[in-house]
């Protein structure tokens, strides 16, 4: 199950505009560098959220931000457990039945919370960065 939200520029026509006469690879750089500060936010809160498994460690460690897998309708990132986005994969498989819980276990949701906490806050972080990247871009070129 993922969940998300949408970042758009519609109030900021200059970024907006800015935004879109960068070239794809420019445009990608710039979204991807946005779009990794706000979910970095969520991924720092859902490792304090998990403080409950202190036990080995493994599970805070392996809380990280990565690139989504990549479709025709837009890019974008996750914060996840698992090796390919998915929680129940990887050396800690148990990320997801810890998040969800399991038949003979009660959930101890850790990456929903932050994720409800903060996607705004989130957004509004990833707007300004790819903001600061796109100006970035124009002005080096790089």
């Amino acid at each position: 199950m993922a969940i998300g939200v949408d970042i758009d520029f519609k109030g900021d026509k200059a970024l907006q505009s800015a935004f879109n006469a960068l070239t794809g690879p420019k445009q990608k750089k710039a979204a991807r560098k946005g779009l990794r500060a706000g979910a970095k936010l969520i991924a720092d809160r859902a490792r304090q959220n998990a403080r409950f498994s202190k036990r080995t460690g493994k599970l805070l460690k392996s809380i990280k931000v990565k690139a989504a897998k990549r479709s025709r309708s837009g890019m974008g990132v996750i914060v996840t457990t698992g090796d390919d986005g998915n929680l129940f994969t990887g050396e800690t498989y148990y990320g997801g039945m810890v998040e969800y819980g399991t038949a003979k276990m009660h959930a101890r949701p850790f990456l929903r919370p932050a994720f409800d906490t903060l996607k705004d806050q989130a957004a509004e972080i990833s707007r300004k960065e790819i903001g600061r990247a796109v100006e970035r871009i124009w002005r080096t070129g790089k």
